[in-house]
């Protein structure tokens, strides 16, 4: 309401290098003038949804105390009261600018190893291996879904899920889906084999093999593994976040029976 920084959390304040004073010193303008010129119109747009549809998630580039640009994302969310009028907008952002480097990395890669699969040559062998290099070393859970088994996978991926690499191998995915969201995610699998159009990102739970639920962000795209139709799915363990939107949302529905009172 008043424009102007409320709050900044120490996590905050580590990723862009400025001190709880420094920040909250800064008006609107003064902010906005931080993010980077490319992305300013990506920000606005951001902003201008989270207040129609409640909350929305954004990436771009913003400058620290340090004087370089780091890639942030942001999971915008607009808390109101009890008869819909905006009290405040809150931000929960993350340092992504490796996984940014990554993504790019593998899209390149990707590129690389689908034109080399056409081929059929010694070419694409040396590439593949590359390929799994770059993959192993990414930030992010990566596997290759086919038939609804785990074609390739990397080291996060184990992590995340808490399986060996033999377990997860003889796994159907249905197995590591939350049910209430299995039929959402096979729906998508199915119309992406088909050609059809489907959300490029989601998130969605997963259960890992001791039985805990996780939150993961989703990127999938369909690809050709070994001649047939595959996904290549990029996944993140958003659940800390999906804990504070929580808490968020606890801590606003507290303030709002206050008010009332």
């Amino acid at each position: 309401q008043t424009g102007r920084y409320e709050y900044m959390s120490p996590s905050s304040q580590a990723i862009l290098d400025y001190s709880h004073e420094e920040f909250m010193a800064l008006d609107n303008q003064t902010a906005m003038a931080k993010v980077h010129p490319e992305d300013l119109s990506a920000l606005r747009a951001a902003m201008e949804l989270a207040d129609k549809i409640g909350q929305v998630d954004v990436a771009y580039r913003h400058l620290t105390n340090r004087g370089e640009y780091i890639w942030l994302s942001n999971h915008m969310a607009v808390i109101r009261d009890s008869i819909g009028r905006p009290l405040y907008r809150v931000g929960n952002i993350r340092d992504v600018t490796e996984q940014k480097q990554d993504r790019d990395i593998l899209a390149r890669a990707k590129d690389e190893l689908e034109i080399k699969v056409a081929e059929r040559t010694q070419q694409l062998k040396e590439s593949e291996e590359k390929y799994r290099l770059l993959v192993e070393n990414a930030n992010e859970a990566v596997f290759v879904v086919q038939n609804s088994q785990h074609r390739f996978f990397n080291s996060k991926a184990l992590d995340l899920y808490g399986y060996t690499q033999a377990e997860f191998s003889s796994l159907n995915v249905v197995q590591i889906i939350h049910p209430e969201d299995l039929e959402t995610i096979q729906g998508y699998y199915r119309k992406r084999l088909q050609g059809k159009s489907v959300p490029g990102s989601y998130e969605t739970r997963i259960v890992r093999k001791d039985g805990g639920i996780r939150w993961v962000s989703v990127n999938s795209v369909g690809i050709s593994w070994e001649g047939q139709p595959a996904s290549l799915i990029l996944e993140t363990d958003i659940t800390e976040r999906k804990q504070m939107e929580r808490s968020l949302q606890e801590y606003a529905r507290k303030i709002t029976q206050v008010q009332e009172e």
